[in-house]
């Protein structure tokens, strides 16, 4: 047998064993990708020397975390669904007040049922004692028995009479608070309600929150840091714009927003807010290159199939195509160049399910615009503003509103913007520009249109009026008719010509620089001269 010094030297030598310590660790910081979310969760804690476990609810997750200890070694983690652990123990001081306050809600409504009761009692008491009384004064059914002595039945009656009068007022009393007391009721359930639906915004922790067990050894008292990493897919930061367009100082201002979204089991309260336009998702190798073999197969496989069954087909192509090596279907990622991250100055607490909109920084591009008029197709010029990305840093795709001098204009899908990439903007109708087009009548009195079996001449002409107090530059754009086709002869002839042929590469558009004053009108006149085989049908609209 051991003896007391040295049982106690043996302990003294080995480190002490601590009960499991539940721990909470909130979300302290995160990183948002445009889909998914990098969290980071810190927690601290006085331990003494010796062996611990930390159990830290973690909700949702279903895998282990990345976790670096400090102040301990780490020997041990795993992730339990059932822990054991008093959740309501581990509430937030919010958390905590909301659920006072719903157990306090809980009471007044149990009082509120329990005056309820006592009032529906004693109405059922003078209703009783009300309804017997009558049996005995002859207001119901049954009556009294003729008395010998005359004076004592009247004492008797005036009694009665007023014991009825007393349990009839009883009675009306004991339904005036009856009926207050299921408002009170009412108020008191609709109070708790708020109550739980209060703490449900909160999201305390739920029963079977996954639990991480961490087993740890410290060899002196003293503070321990616990730091967590996880991922959370169900997170995302989406760009929301504002595009302002200053027509007088000709400025193009493109704010910056943001779009916070959040789904999963908890809260994030006051968290360090970092914006990445790197994309997780994306994968990180690149598509295998399978060989791409030219064969010469038979016609069945190709075409006239129909005339195949389907175990013809599987045959033939198993034998043609026995050395091809089957294809991959990937989808087409979008490249934003080298990922930015935006440090967000202020704390950020976001709601699951409850979008927050924050707002970036503001950006001026730079700018170029035109007013721009298709005749043809509508009724007045537009103005078009050319932006272009001069800032270091990619613009990711979003939805914007539009603002024309201040004025809200429309909305708009902003595409990925490259650093020095531009993109056109349509800034809504200029209506002192005005459009119009016609069909000519020529001198012998025709419709304007001359038409046979196989030719056809259509003489057209558009005007741009300028209404407004200011000279303008108004390019003017007219998709004029041509041919793919040798059998099909197209001839156009514009007075005065175009200044441009096959706009901005779109075949057939011709484009004219027209110079107005204020109150001036261009006039543009065409002709369109077609002819085609016998027989066949022109596809064409002026």
């Amino acid at each position: 047998m051991l003896s007391r010094p040295l049982l106690a030297l043996l302990l003294l030598s080995f480190p002490a064993w601590a009960e499991d310590i539940p721990l909470r660790a909130d979300v302290t910081a995160a990183t948002l990708y445009p889909q998914g979310a990098e969290t980071v969760r810190r927690v601290t804690v006085d331990v003494a020397a010796g062996t611990h476990r930390m159990l830290i609810p973690l909700p949702g997750q279903t895998m282990l975390p990345g976790i670096q200890v400090s102040g301990a070694t780490l020997t041990g983690t795993a992730l339990l669904p059932e822990s054991g652990v008093d959740l309501e123990a581990l509430d937030t001081q919010a958390q905590a007040a909301a659920r006072a306050a719903l157990t306090e809600a809980a009471s007044e409504t149990e009082a509120a049922e329990a005056a309820l009761q006592a009032a529906q009692a004693k109405y059922r008491s003078a209703d009783i004692r009300l309804r017997w009384l009558n049996t005995l004064t002859g207001n119901t059914e049954g009556s009294l028995q003729p008395a010998e002595d005359p004076d004592a039945l009247v004492a008797m009656l005036e009694t009665l009479a007023g014991q009825a009068a007393q349990a009839g007022a009883d009675a009306v009393t004991a339904d005036i608070e009856v009926r207050a007391a299921e408002r009170v009721l009412e108020e008191a359930r609709a109070a708790e309600e708020d109550a739980k639906a209060a703490l449900e915004r909160l999201r305390p922790l739920p029963e079977g929150t996954p639990v991480l067990a961490l087993s740890l050894a410290a060899d002196v008292s003293g503070p321990l840091n616990i730091v967590l990493d996880t991922f959370i897919p169900t997170a995302a930061w989406t760009p929301v714009y504002d595009l302002r367009l200053d027509t007088e100082a000709e400025t193009l201002v493109l704010d910056r927003n943001v779009e916070l979204t959040l789904n999963g089991p908890e809260v994030w309260t006051d968290v360090a807010l970092t914006l990445s336009t790197a994309n997780p998702n994306r994968g990180t190798d690149p598509t295998e290159p399978f060989p791409d073999a030219a064969r010469v197969v038979a016609p069945g496989i190709l075409r006239g199939t129909a005339e195949m069954d389907v175990p013809q087909l599987e045959a033939r192509a198993a034998e043609t195509f026995a050395l091809a090596p089957e294809p991959v279907v990937v989808a087409e990622a979008q490249s934003y160049g080298l990922s930015v991250t935006y440090d967000y100055p202020l704390p950020v607490t976001l709601i699951p399910g409850a979008p927050a909109t924050v707002s970036l920084d503001r950006l001026d591009l730079g700018l170029e615009t035109e007013l721009r008029a298709v005749p043809r197709r509508d009724q007045t010029a537009f103005l078009v503003a050319t932006a272009t990305n001069t800032t270091a840093e990619p613009i990711l795709p979003g939805r914007a509103t539009l603002y024309r001098d201040g004025d809200r204009i429309g909305e708009h899908a902003m595409p990925a913007l490259a650093s020095g990439a531009d993109h056109q903007l349509g800034f809504g109708p200029v209506d002192t520009i005005r459009l119009s087009w016609l069909r000519l009548e020529r001198g012998e009195g025709d419709s304007g249109i001359f038409r046979t079996s196989s030719t056809l001449r259509e003489d057209v002409a558009f005007t741009v009026e300028n209404t407004g107090r200011d000279p303008v530059e108004v390019l003017t754009l007219y998709a004029l008719p041509f041919s793919e086709q040798e059998k099909v002869g197209v001839e156009t002839r514009a007075t005065p010509r175009p200044d441009q042929m096959d706009w901005e590469d779109r075949r057939g558009v011709a484009a004219w620089t027209l110079s107005l004053a204020p109150g001036a009108t261009e006039r543009v006149e065409m002709v369109f001269e077609l002819d085609w085989p016998e027989g066949e049908t022109l596809a064409w609209q002026p």
